[in-house]
């Protein structure tokens, strides 16, 4: 075989082979950077609503780590150990939920690790939680909570309902414009306005 044919084959090979190869890395690396980005949204939620564990985002976000961190065994094994002390009544307790808190912290740090973020553990326990959103859970968690009482019929609930602001001035309005139409002897006239008569 000379060396004209041995190139040539190889040119043929090249042609054949190349858009297989540049399609298997291509497949490759979209994968790595779909993962990659289910770990950054699994990270921000859990970030995201650390001061508020109980939500949805954050039962989401935990129990999908076992399926996106499945290979980084640290952040599986920390999950593991924050679940069992979650569902462990032993830890309801001050004490426990302070030892629940620097578990759910340790997680964290070790998925902000694996992500590249340096110095994360710095600022983990740094939480902007204002009042009003506090105050404003609670309230709806109220209302629900009279509205399930309502509906189950369980219990009478009182619901006194005071006008405030511009619903006051509204009502206030319409009483004045519904003196002004009634005259002194009371009879409705066609416009349901009632006439003196005489």
């Amino acid at each position: 075989m000379t060396m004209g044919t041995l190139l040539t084959i190889v040119g043929i090979l090249a042609v054949i082979f190349a858009p297989i190869i540049t399609l298997v890395i291509s497949s490759i690396l979209q994968d790595q950077k779909d993962k990659r980005y289910q770990k950054i949204e699994i990270f921000k939620l859990l970030t995201a609503d650390r001061h508020d564990l109980v939500n949805e985002n954050t039962v989401r976000a935990l129990n999908l780590i076992d399926v996106v961190f499945s290979d980084h065994k640290d952040v599986t094994h920390l999950w593991r150990e924050y679940y069992e002390m979650q569902t462990n009544t032993g830890f309801n307790n001050e004490n426990g939920n302070k030892l629940r808190e620097e578990k759910y912290k340790e997680l964290i740090h070790a998925m902000a690790t694996i992500l590249g973020y340096k110095n994360y553990h710095l600022d983990i326990s740094r939480v902007y939680n204002p009042s009003g959103l506090a105050t404003q859970k609670f309230l709806n968690n109220s209302i629900l909570l009279e509205l399930h009482k309502l509906l189950s019929n369980s219990e009478k609930v009182n619901i006194n309902i005071t006008p405030i602001g511009i619903a006051q001035s509204i009502i206030e309005n319409k009483k004045e414009n519904h003196k002004d139409s009634v005259s002194i002897a009371g009879e409705p006239n066609g416009n349901g306005v009632k006439e003196k008569e005489g």
